[in-house]
């Protein structure tokens, strides 16, 4: 008898063990960090992500103040080029090696022009305005 008792336990927990393993699987007793859970941890102890600082600006038209989208924005002395968004606006990061020193900083588009501007970060303007493009010579050739 007590070898049939034995048998039923033994049958019952190996039965069992598979829906309490696949129970576990499904709902799993520590929720797995977010995506930006991960980045902030990995930002944390990174040294060079924190030597860096952000400089933001919005390119607008002179004559007409509206925002200009796609202006190209180059700063030579970081190796950096980025184009602006829908509403104008672009930012970069930059090493804090290139605080306080001065920028040379170019914006470009064709339908407005071009803008070269020596700035520092810690006057970095805000709001940068592109001229009207000059106009295009056109030469006829007979």
């Amino acid at each position: 008898m007590k070898q049939a008792q034995f048998v039923l336990v033994v049958f019952f927990i190996f039965s069992a063990l598979p829906v309490c393993a696949q129970e576990l699987i499904q709902r799993p007793l520590i929720k797995p960090p977010t995506e930006q859970q991960v980045f902030e941890k990995e930002v944390k102890h990174d040294t060079a992500y924190a030597r860096q600082f952000r400089v933001k600006s919005q390119v607008i038209a002179a004559k007409s103040k509206q925002p200009v989208a796609g202006a190209f924005v180059k700063l030579p002395v970081a190796n950096y080029s980025i184009h602006t968004d829908s509403l104008g606006s672009f930012s970069i990061l930059l090493p804090d090696s290139l605080v306080g020193q001065p920028l040379h900083l170019v914006v470009a588009h064709p339908e407005y022009g071009r803008l070269a501007l020596d700035v520092s970060s810690g006057t970095f303007p805000a709001v940068i305005r592109l001229p009207p493009a000059p106009p295009r010579r056109v030469e006829v050739v007979e």
